[in-house]
C-alpha cells in the first residue's frame, strides 16, 4: 500500500492551465514528503476542446529521476475544468536527505500534455504548473522507537521479575529441604542445639517468603 504522507500548501482557489486539448488543475505548488517511500500528488486533468486526447503527466526538473512511470490518460473533449478527471504524479525516494534538520529541497514543476505515441504527433504543446519537494528524513524511524522502547522495558521487566521469581523459587526449595532434613534429624533424636537454632532460623526464613 502507497504511504501517502504530504503536507499541502494551498492556494485559496484552484490554478489552471489549458493548450493544445491538455488542461491542468493543481491546488499546490510546494509539498513535503518523506524519504525512503513512495508518495503520490493528485492533479486535474481536462481538455476543453472538442476531439478526444490521450494526456500524459510527468515531472520534469530536479525530482523528475524519482517519478514511478506515468500511463496516459483518455480525456474526453469538452471535458470542463470543473469536470476534470483526477490522476496521480508518484515518486518513490531513496535515501536522499543529509541534514534531517535542512532536509532536501527538489525544485521542478508538473507537465500534461498530449501523449505522442498514443496519438501519433511529433511535437505536443504542454502546460506545467510548478513543483517543489522538500524531502524529510524517513519519520517513521520515530514511530517504531516510539513502541520498540516501551516493548524492550517491558521485556526488560518480565525478565527480571521472572528471574527473580526462579531465584525465589530455589532458594525456597533448597531451604525447605534442609528443613525437613534437619525436623528429621531432631525427631530422631540425634540433634544438638545447633540444629535446633538452624531448624528455627529457616523456619523464620520461609515464613518470610509467603
Amino acid at each position: 500500500m502507497k504511504k501517502f504522507t504530504i503536507i499541502l500548501m494551498l492556494l485559496l482557489i484552484p490554478s489552471t492551465f489549458a493548450m493544445s486539448g491538455a488542461g491542468l488543475k493543481y491546488n499546490f505548488e510546494y509539498v513535503e514528503l518523506s524519504e525512503k517511500s513512495t508518495h503520490c500528488l493528485n492533479y486535474g486533468l481536462y481538455n476543453p476542446y472538442d476531439s478526444d486526447s490521450y494526456l500524459i503527466l510527468n515531472a520534469e526538473g530536479e525530482h523528475a529521476e524519482y517519478q514511478v512511470k506515468s500511463k496516459p490518460v483518455l480525456v474526453p473533449g469538452n471535458t470542463g475544468v470543473d469536470e476534470e478527471i483526477r490522476h496521480d504524479l508518484c515518486f518513490k525516494f531513496p535515501k536522499l536527505v543529509d541534514s534531517c534538520e535542512e532536509g532536501l529541497l527538489l525544485s521542478g514543476k508538473a507537465v500534461a500534455k498530449k501523449d505522442a505515441e498514443s496519438e501519433g504527433i511529433g511535437t505536443a504543446l504542454a502546460v506545467s504548473s510548478p513543483l517543489d519537494i522538500k524531502l524529510t528524513c524517513k519519520d517513521s524511524n520515530f514511530n517504531v522507537m516510539f513502541f520498540i522502547i516501551p516493548f524492550i522495558f517491558m521485556l526488560s521487566m518480565f525478565g527480571f521479575f521472572y528471574i527473580r521469581k526462579a531465584s525465589r523459587n530455589k532458594k525456597y526449595n533448597q531451604l525447605y529441604s534442609e528443613l525437613m532434613f534437619l525436623h528429621k534429624k531432631i525427631s530422631s533424636g540425634n540433634y544438638d542445639q545447633s540444629h535446633v537454632e538452624r531448624f528455627n532460623k529457616i523456619r523464620s526464613i520461609l515464613l518470610s517468603f509467603k
